[in-house]
């Protein structure tokens, strides 16, 4: 038994139960092993807490970094930000691994004591996806200052988007992607030309 499976059970648990929800018994149930077992890797639920947050929040920056890393074709820029969009949407629902789902999830619905870590992560993850679109926008043309006010926007829309997917559904989120989408569109070609 390794302790990379605990935590990918772990980071399944705390995403659809949330910290309190989660104990290290369901962990190991979900594992298809004993509670004790699971103390000879890890000391308690806070170390795996931890570690489950560690590593979800590298694996969507990882994504984030991937997805806005140089295109070998170009691609209209507004086609990308709503691709990037909508592999967010899909990965929350079907992404097996659930690193998605931990990152808003537990990003959300922060656990008290651990306010300033998730913080932390937080802000890291969301500092970086907006600084790729930047730096996307910037390498497509795009002014500078332009870019940061297009980049702050759009991650403020995909911040709603993703709330309205946790919390109200993926039909939801749907309509309200159409209607904000259709406004960040315009405003995005006015201000590009």
């Amino acid at each position: 038994m390794s302790s990379n499976k605990i935590i990918e059970k772990a980071i399944y648990s705390f995403s659809i139960n949330g910290y309190d929800g989660t104990s290290i018994s369901n962990i190991a149930e979900l594992v298809g092993i004993k509670k004790s077992t699971i103390y000879s890797h890890f000391k308690s639920k806070d170390e795996i807490f931890e570690k489950a947050t560690e590593i979800s929040f590298k694996a969507e920056k990882d994504f984030a970094v991937n997805y806005f890393s140089k295109k070998e074709e170009p691609i209209p820029i507004l086609e990308v930000l709503e691709g990037f969009l909508i592999s967010l949407k899909d990965r929350f629902i079907n992404n097996e691994d659930f690193t998605i789902n931990f990152v808003y999830k537990i990003g959300y619905r922060f656990v008290e004591r651990y306010n300033d870590f998730i913080k932390k992560y937080c802000d890291n993850y969301y500092f970086t996806v907006e600084n790729l679109i930047i730096e996307y926008l910037i390498r497509e043309g795009v002014e500078k200052d332009l870019a940061k006010e297009i980049a702050m926007t759009y991650t403020a829309l995909l911040d709603g988007l993703m709330v309205s997917l946790m919390y109200c559904g993926e039909d939801r989120y749907e309509e309200r992607k159409e209607a904000i989408w259709k406004f960040f569109s315009e405003s995005f070609l006015k201000n590009c030309k």
